[in-house]
């Protein structure tokens, strides 16, 4: 894409590690970049705006998509992204214990926002299921009534046998491939 801007959409950015990953990118191949960050945590997008809200290269929609989602519904900061994106990023994979829409919402980008040609990362993903020993974090909800964020490596955590692939699915299509039944 020799002398032209590239147009990227962010799904799920948090708190901007991709979007700041994106900006250096770009500066360092010398390219522009419009960047389209898509959020539905409203805390995540407060800070989005702290971090990137004056910059004129990024726009940050606090959006919940939904596979339904049409263009004409999409917020008006969102139109000038729509058929024009050149890539899709996510920071959905890698969050343990919550993907379960990825492929939905992946598949909607790609409807609502990117050029034929687009580049989508991850371009796949494979779903396991592990049983966890974690009375550290039943304790921690049930005194504080509140979610409780443990990462598997945490020493409170015990995994109770291996993990079972439940099923893959190719982010651009939602195309999935349940594997039955899973059993430990």
């Amino acid at each position: 894409m020799p002398g032209r801007q590239c147009n990227a959409v962010i799904v799920g950015p948090g708190l901007g590690r991709l979007v700041r990953y994106c900006l250096e990118g770009a500066a360092l191949a010398g390219k522009a970049v419009k960047i389209l960050c898509i959020e539905a945590n409203a805390a995540a997008v407060d800070v989005l705006n702290i971090e990137y809200g004056r910059d004129p290269a990024v726009t940050v929609e606090n959006l919940a998509l939904h596979p339904t989602h049409t263009a004409g519904e999409l917020p008006a900061a969102c139109a000038p992204f729509v058929g024009a994106c050149h890539l899709s990023v996510s920071e959905l994979l890698g969050c343990w214990g919550d993907n379960e829409f990825l492929p939905e919402l992946i598949s909607t980008v790609q409807r609502l926002f990117l050029l034929d040609d687009a580049v989508v990362i991850p371009e796949s993903w494979d779903n396991y299921l592990v049983p966890v020993h974690a009375p550290g974090i039943h304790a921690g909800v049930a005194e504080h009534e509140a979610t409780y964020i443990c990462a598997p490596s945490s020493p409170d955590v015990t995994l109770l046998a291996p993990a079972t692939l439940a099923y893959s699915a190719r982010c651009a299509t939602a195309d999935r491939t349940f594997l039955g039944s899973v059993a430990f």
